[in-house]
């Protein structure tokens, strides 16, 4: 069951003026994927929770952390191209299905990020209490640091098997985030009491969708050691403050240096080439302005395991346009904890053992590359 009121706060928290002149984006997981829903309002916003939720087969129901630009992504919607299969109509307030999400480039404004606190467990497992307890010490530590490095209190979010920290962060630029998490996941990434503590480094991007608290999430069967939890607000701030930027000096100071690159700094991949040379045929691309996505189909081995079928547009490989970064995005639950170099490995004609003899047709000048996945 949901707890509307601990939306509310939530809501509240991320948007204290409304919708205003923007959208609030919510994404409903279902086994056959994300249907994202626009809402014009917060009011808006928990009435379609609660009626979506009724019918018990939501997995787990997402917010976009920061508003949606509406015209941004109207255009978007209403763009034949931007359809292979189906033309689609932009509606507020009402479902999309296979809808498009908003990227980066479609948000109206930064306000709000937030630190994802989890543990390594197997694919479509819920944590054990053993494991959420790590993960809350753990969280509780990393509060503590960032507040001696002038960060303001959070909202403390257990998203049903790990913690959110959130906080308030106008005009964050994806650097500023990034050094956060790489600064906070040095110092805390590591193995405790025999649980693996992960801190997710991928969710600086300004379109980042994150768990709303006071609803379902269901990562895999509810069992008796693994239980199925709703998400909850376990702390909340007596007063809201912004991060300064002067506040994260400390951070950026303490944030690990980038590793050197074994190859030309301005090299990047070439993903259509190195499709080819995996043997993988692409489907189809679309630019998104912030990253381009490459949809193609996934390693038979991994569709073997899909509960739902496969259909088009639901795996796509992306390259972020600043950075050059290669990740793997995917509509089933199975492929959760699969990385970039897994795709690669499971490839028709993988490459990583002679990797140098194609190098020179899939790298193309451009800035530092770097691999990972969101």
């Amino acid at each position: 069951m949901s707890n509307l009121s601990m939306s509310k706060q939530h809501l509240d928290y991320l948007f204290p003026n409304d919708a205003n002149d923007g959208l609030i984006e919510l994404g409903f997981k279902r086994d056959k994927g994300v249907t994202p829903i626009f809402c014009t309002s917060k009011a808006k916003a928990l009435e379609i929770v609660q009626k979506q939720i009724k019918d018990g087969s939501i997995k787990a129901v997402w917010i976009k952390q920061n508003l949606v630009n509406a015209e941004a992504i109207q255009t978007r919607y209403e763009d034949p191209d931007a359809w292979k299969y189906k033309a689609k109509t932009f509606k507020m307030d009402a479902l999309i299905p296979y809808g498009l999400t908003a990227g980066d480039n479609e948000i109206l404004r930064v306000e709000n990020f937030y630190i994802d606190i989890d543990v390594k467990r197997e694919t479509n497992t819920n944590s054990t209490e053993h494991e959420r307890s790590v993960a809350y010490d753990t969280a509780k530590l990393i509060q503590k640091y960032l507040t001696k490095c002038g960060f303001p209190s959070p909202v403390f979010l257990m998203s049903g098997n790990g913690y959110h920290l959130l906080y308030k962060f106008p005009d964050a630029t994806v650097e500023q985030k990034k050094a956060i998490f790489e600064s906070v996941a040095e110092k805390f990434t590591k193995e405790i009491e025999g649980v693996k503590i992960e801190i997710d480094q991928k969710v600086y991007n300004d379109a980042r969708y994150g768990k709303l608290a006071g609803t379902p999430a269901r990562k895999g069967p509810h069992t008796d050691e693994r239980p199925q939890r709703d998400t909850e607000i376990v702390e909340f701030p007596k007063e809201i403050k912004p991060i300064l930027v002067e506040n994260i000096k400390n951070i950026l100071k303490k944030a690990p240096k980038t590793k050197k690159q074994n190859r030309n700094a301005n090299e990047r991949y070439d993903v259509p080439a190195l499709l080819q040379s995996l043997g993988i045929s692409l489907h189809e691309q679309e630019d998104l302005g912030d990253h381009t996505r490459y949809f193609c189909d996934p390693p038979e081995a991994w569709k073997a395991e899909y509960s739902t079928p496969y259909a088009p547009k639901h795996f796509y490989i992306g390259q972020h346009h600043d950075t050059g970064e290669v990740f793997i995005n995917s509509f089933h639950d199975s492929d959760t904890n699969r990385k970039w170099t897994d795709f690669k490995r499971n490839s028709p004609m993988p490459i990583s053992r002679r990797f140098g003899k194609v190098i020179d047709s899939i790298l193309i000048p451009s800035r530092r590359l770097k691999i990972s996945r969101l």
